[in-house]
């Protein structure tokens, strides 16, 4: 070492910290939020650190994959539930263009499993134990100081939280105050202290109304106040499994009233643990319960809108096409005039989208075009003339408008689609008027036998055979091949979905998963050529009262075509039915799905915003949704036609002229319902066809609610009527 000042000769080193930065105001004015003198409405999501294989450590690298396909999906906003994020995430989130609320790291809502003398202590009093200690006075501060120093410099973010689920009391109030003196120029929110009604607090540091899982008509109660501050709602739509099904109706409230400044969707990702691959191929997540631990929540964890690797989920499409940068209403449908409002928030709609158009006549596209752009400032409503032709053929004409990136929008490149309506021009029935084969086969017959239990029914080219007890076919033998491998079944259940959680127990008490049929009254007869079995007949459960009366007429025509109309009154006194219907067990070689309805992906009363009404083609295997815990999927809603084949043709077809719902797999609802995980199912060998009255929605039930009465299998009385025929092509491609 050189002697002498230690200093002589050494170099200086100078270290230059650079920083994007931009000018932001934000501000409230009549109960709504501006940034930069635009409204803003937050369609977000709650994003937690969270990856399969590096659990809670998370890379720059996989965060911003994770930006990226939320940009492409329409998300606009992030909270970071419930921590704050690292300081490079929100340099990310600068980068890309996303509005963030930065949530400090407060969780206590673990105290309301404390037990206590006074077994009615409040909810939310319990959730407050923690944070009314005086003795976290000050780590409650110093968490929230060191959200907002750290971040400070950030301008995507607009908004503090306090914290999440942790009651209120004098030190989180503090902490508020302390945030809105540091930095007046942010909005804060603290859901936790609008859900302490009951006793005193202080909300005046707090900018906006925030709620979660807020009931619709909760909502509008609440609007109907005159109060300074806009509303949001930081966690609603439960997007646990099968799922959300109320994202539609939420964004109508959000879009209607401006003071509805939006929402947090939860949430982003499902968590889960990966464990390399089973024997059949796929993937092995798990979750709480999997690792012999003794408390566990299960699979609530895996409540997100994209898959632990990243895989969309049926419901961030959906969510995608909810949050759409356009929508479309109709005006004048002979015209082709269409109003179009756009919910950009700064790029006029003729630089950020081009709008194609398709016109369909009973779900076959009959013409496509692009729409003539026009100036469409953002946040207005514009009338567009499109020159369509409407076809002269009878039928159902639907205009289809989709919107797709010209590429100037952030992360979005030139091309990909951003979203989508569907408009009715004209009603109708879609199917093709046909003379059914068996009006014009008059020498054709059909004869009867009935030993008192088994009607069987023969003609030319068929025998049936009915089973007099439960009121349905146990064998269709068409043209020497038999259809069924089993007899069919009425169904009143579903594999129960996630969000089906609030409402399992009842459904388990009311025994629909074994509900039981018996035939009161039966009649057949030879009338006008066909056969005609008039059935009544009662279903309930072992151990309760009736569910269902059923008035049933089956006309077995000479062609071999079955027709059912049936009359159904449901009992009231019992919970609102998951789904009516029947199920056919057909041979596993019928894989080959063409339908008539909404599509392609699976569509629900309350779901089917990701799918138009269309003529599709699939596999059933294809058709099956692949959730890590197993349950109800892959039902078709607003279908006229579905018919299921086999490679060599053979084919059975079930059609109507009032939509109903159906579902094609591989696996029973028995096997969904009775695995935890997708790598544990196992095939059927049937073929399991579907064929529902109604099927009822999703809602959110597993965190909030379940779907509207609308949406629910709750009418007293119901009718329907379905037609099933048999056949085989003989010529021609076998999937046409």
């Amino acid at each position: 070492m050189r002697s002498g000042n230690r200093h002589s000769g050494a170099r200086r080193f100078h270290i230059f910290i650079s920083e994007e930065y931009v000018f932001r105001h934000i501000c409230i004015k009549d109960a709504v939020v501006y940034v930069n003198g635009v409204p803003v409405k937050i369609k977000g999501v709650n994003r937690h650190d969270s990856d399969p294989e590096t659990g809670y450590t998370i890379s720059r690298e996989q965060a911003e994959k994770d930006l990226l396909l939320m940009k492409k999906h329409n998300v606009n906003a992030i909270r970071t539930s419930h921590y704050p994020n690292a300081p490079w995430f929100t340099q990310l989130c600068d980068r890309y263009g996303f509005y963030v609320i930065s949530e400090s790291d407060l969780e206590a809502h673990g105290g309301v499993e404390l037990l206590w003398e006074d077994e009615k202590l409040d909810y939310m009093k319990r959730m407050a134990i923690t944070v009314e200690m005086e003795m976290f006075a000050e780590a409650i501060l110093d968490r929230n100081k060191r959200n907002v120093i750290v971040n400070k410099n950030r301008p995507c973010i607009i908004m503090w939280s306090l914290g999440n689920e942790s009651g209120t009391s004098p030190f989180v109030e503090a902490a508020g105050r302390w945030i809105k003196e540091y930095d007046p120029h942010r909005l804060v929110h603290y859901e936790s202290i609008y859900q302490n009604e009951e006793f005193p607090y202080d909300a005046s540091m707090l900018d906006v109304y925030s709620r979660m899982y807020h009931d619709f008509e909760g909502i509008r109660e609440y609007l109907k106040q005159n109060d300074r501050r806009p509303y949001m709602l930081c966690e609603f739509s439960h997007a646990m499994g099968n799922g959300p099904g109320d994202l539609e109706q939420y964004m109508e409230i959000f879009l209607e009233n401006p003071r509805v400044l939006g929402g947090c969707v939860w949430e982003w990702c499902d968590h889960a643990v990966y464990d390399g691959i089973a024997p059949n191929g796929k993937k092995r997540f798990l979750y709480g319960g999997d690792f012999g631990e003794e408390e566990h929540d299960g699979n609530f964890c895996v409540d997100g809108l994209i898959y632990p690797d990243r895989r969309v989920s049926p419901g961030l499409l959906e969510y995608k096409n909810v949050i759409r940068p356009v929508r479309a209403k109709l005006v004048d449908g002979e015209k082709g005039l269409v109003e179009l409002t756009s919910w950009l928030d700064v790029l006029p709609v003729e630089e950020a989208l081009e709008i194609r158009y398709e016109i369909s006549l009973n779900g076959e596209v009959t013409e496509e075009g692009t729409v003539s752009s026009q100036t469409h400032p953002a946040r207005t409503a514009k009338i567009y003339e499109i020159p369509y032709q409407i076809p002269e053929k009878p039928g159902m004409v639907h205009l289809k408008l989709t919107y797709l990136s010209k590429g100037v929008l952030p992360c979005i490149p030139e091309g990909e689609e951003l979203g989508f309506d569907q408009l009715c021009i004209r009603e109708g029935n879609p199917l093709p008027e046909e003379i059914p084969e068996h009006q014009s086969a008059e020498k054709r017959s059909v004869d009867l036998e009935d030993d008192g239990r088994w009607i069987t029914i023969r003609g030319e080219e068929f025998t049936y055979r009915f089973d007099g007890f439960y009121g349905v076919f146990s064998s269709l033998v068409y043209k020497g091949k038999e259809y069924l491998q089993k007899g069919m079944e009425y169904n009143f259940t579903r594999a129960e979905t996630d969000n089906d959680m609030c409402m399992r127990a009842a459904w388990e008490k009311a025994g629909y998963s074994h509900m039981k049929s018996r035939v009161k009254t039966i009649t057949a007869e030879t009338k006008e050529g066909s056969l005609q079995i008039r059935c009544t007949e009662t279903f309930a459960p072992l151990h309760l009262q009736p569910c269902v009366e059923l008035s049933a007429r089956w006309e077995i025509c000479p062609d071999g075509t079955i027709l059912v109309q049936a009359e159904g009154w449901r009992n009231p006194v019992m919970p609102w039915l998951p789904r009516f219907g029947m199920r056919l067990f057909l041979d596993q070689a019928f894989e080959q799905v063409d339908y008539l309805g909404y599509g392609p992906l699976d569509s629900y009363p309350d779901k089917h915003q990701a799918s138009w009404f269309g003529r599709f083609q699939d596999t059933v295997s294809n058709m099956h949704e692949d959730y890590i815990r197993p349950q109800e999927n892959g039902s078709h809603f607003g279908t006229y036609q579905v018919k299921v084949k086999t490679e060599n043709g053979q084919w059975l077809e079930v059609s109507s002229t009032q939509p109903f719902s159906f579902q094609v797999s591989h696996y029973t609802q028995e096997e969904l319902r009775s695995k935890k995980h997708n790598f544990e199912l196992e095939e059927s060998p049937y073929t399991i066809l579907c064929a529902d009255y109604k099927m009822s929605g999703i809602g959110s039930g597993s965190c909030g609610y379940a779907p509207e009465p609308e949406y629910r299998l709750e009418e007293e009385n119901f009718s329907y009527e379905m037609k099933f025929r048999m056949g085989e092509d003989t010529s021609g491609s076998k999937r046409n």
